[in-house]
């Protein structure tokens, strides 16, 4: 039986959607969603709808148009911050863009001139650390962990950081003391082992490698996927397993 929403279906037709695109429907989904989206009487709960739906399948500059077609004054507050969230993985894109394409003074210039956020202090940092300015690369990790001491990407950057100034028993302590999540992405995983490779510890090394790898043998192919099957045989290879 064919699905028909009514004129007042705005989040069926959503959930729907989502299942049809689990069952690669795309088409079929997207024409449910533009038929939901343009029903009248348009709403925030019908653009937010559509918007989330968007952004949700790798759309997010027609997400945030989308949002634009409904006048501010009728936002809520989740639009706002989908609105917010859009609008920062924009910036954070065009940034990215800049620095691959060897425009890195362009890409913290352009960085600089947004207002303050925590992923931008990460993505400034992350590039100090790159070009191998620990110092600075230390200060904006520890200025992100003075506002949110349980940021874990700011947490592991700042061990990162001490290993690349040659602080290795400073940075030692510090993994001793992170408070990862259990569930953990497989690149901070392989992030941890490496660092603790770096300060000596090859057992826990090896351990967190191990753990990841197994984690990533049930992940689709990928270049972290990669990345932690090349360390640990690295690892391996010199450990003579």
């Amino acid at each position: 039986q064919v699905y028909q929403p009514t004129a007042d279906d705005i989040w069926l037709p959503y959930h729907y959607a989502q299942v049809l695109h689990q069952l690669n429907q795309n088409a079929q989904a997207d024409t449910i969603m533009q038929r939901m989206a343009n029903t009248p009487p348009a709403s925030a709960e019908r653009a937010y709808a559509y918007a989330l739906y968007l952004s949700g399948s790798q759309r997010e500059a027609q997400a945030l148009t989308h949002l634009h077609t409904l006048p501010e004054a009728q936002w809520n507050d989740d639009i706002r911050k989908l609105a917010q969230r859009l609008t920062m993985e924009r910036t954070l894109a065009h940034a990215q863009t800049l620095y691959d394409t060897g425009n890195e003074a362009g890409a913290v210039a352009y960085l600089q001139q947004q207002p303050a956020d925590t992923r931008i202090s990460l993505m400034l940092a992350d590039w100090a650390l790159q070009r191998g300015n620990s110092a600075q690369a230390l200060t904006l990790y520890r200025k992100i962990l003075a506002q949110d001491t349980q940021n874990e990407d700011a947490q592991l950057g700042e061990v990162e950081a001490l290993i690349s100034a040659e602080e290795r028993d400073e940075a030692r302590q510090r993994l001793h003391a992170l408070k990862i999540a259990d569930d953990s992405s497989l690149n901070t995983q392989r992030r941890i082992a490496n660092a603790w490779y770096a300060v000596g510890n090859v057992s826990l090394a090896n351990q967190t490698l191990q753990t990841a790898k197994s984690r990533a043998q049930k992940a689709p192919p990928s270049q972290i996927k990669a990345w932690i099957y090349r360390d640990a045989a690295r690892l391996e290879t010199q450990q003579g397993q």
